[in-house]
């Protein structure tokens, strides 16, 4: 992999090697590949373990509808609708959390097999919570799972007159938690969930999300070079860490960032593939 030499889709080419990125981990890579566009192999299983999901229960897809018409009204303009968007903000946690729970008990506990992937993605698209973005999402969960304390806090808020930051879940989660005594004891199910906001998506998904928001020239047109400069960059931190810490002492964080570089490098290597293979097509 080492010696493989990408062409930019839009010209020019760079060595992997340059990058200082390592051999590809086979899981990932092959997720890579598949965000980017490659057919992947275990679409077939994915498949089958979603037809054998079981069905939400009545109370979950209750939960699910209603948080599907309160992100309708949410969406809606004037101010009356804005001063009452915290209500609808806690039907669309109570669905997130039914949405949540749902695909624990069809992942057999798990959070992390295809079963659980599976049932999440499908109760997210039934009832449009996948339009939530994932902050959004993530903080939304945060304050409906400590609601009791957050309509405390908004509150006191409002008695004082402010009236900011009372209603979205990432601005009502990010004023509340500034303001919170830093002695607070945290319980296990708060730590699980900050570490899973940080640490649960790949970096295959990262490198494509990087690919889709951040790299993009215009709508439709992908900005490659920048994509391997962030690799690059990337690589030169994961380098000097390295030879700060020492290879016995890298860590998680480090290992990560480094397999996000390779992944976005593997994002362009595959665009470059597909239209070199595109040209030599005959023309219609």
């Amino acid at each position: 992999m080492s010696n493989i030499e990408i062409e930019v889709p839009t010209g020019g080419s760079v060595k992997l090697s340059d990058l200082n990125l390592p051999q590809a981990n086979s899981t990932w890579a092959a997720e890579t590949l598949k965000l980017a566009g490659e057919a992947p192999t275990e679409t077939k299983k994915k498949s089958e373990a979603k037809e054998e999901l079981e069905a939400p229960s009545a109370e979950e897809l209750a939960a699910g509808k209603a948080a599907q018409k309160a992100l309708i009204d949410i969406n809606k303009t004037g101010k009356a609708q804005a001063k009452r968007s915290w209500d609808d903000w806690m039907l669309v946690g109570a669905g997130v959390a039914a949405c949540m729970e749902y695909a624990k008990r069809c992942g057999d506990g798990h959070t992390t097999n295809p079963k659980y992937k599976a049932a999440k993605a499908a109760f997210e698209e039934q009832f449009n919570l996948v339009s939530l973005h994932k902050s959004t999402a993530s903080r939304l969960r945060k304050c409906y799972e400590n609601r009791k304390a957050v309509e405390a806090w908004r509150e006191e808020q409002e008695k004082v007159g402010n009236y900011q930051n009372l209603n979205h879940p990432v601005a009502v989660w990010s004023a509340y938690h500034s303001g919170k005594k830093s002695s607070e004891v945290r319980d296990a199910k708060w730590v699980a969930n900050f570490l899973d906001d940080i640490f649960s998506v790949s970096p295959a998904k990262t490198a494509t999300e990087i690919g889709k928001k951040y790299c993009r020239i215009g709508k439709e047109q992908v900005d490659y070079p920048k994509m391997l400069a962030v690799a690059d960059i990337l690589a030169d931190k994961v380098k000097a860490e390295e030879a700060r810490v020492g290879e016995e002492n890298i860590h998680y964080g480090i290992e990560y960032l480094r397999d996000i570089a390779l992944a976005l490098a593997l994002v362009v290597d595959k665009a470059a593939t597909d239209k070199k293979a595109e040209s030599k097509q005959p023309k219609k």
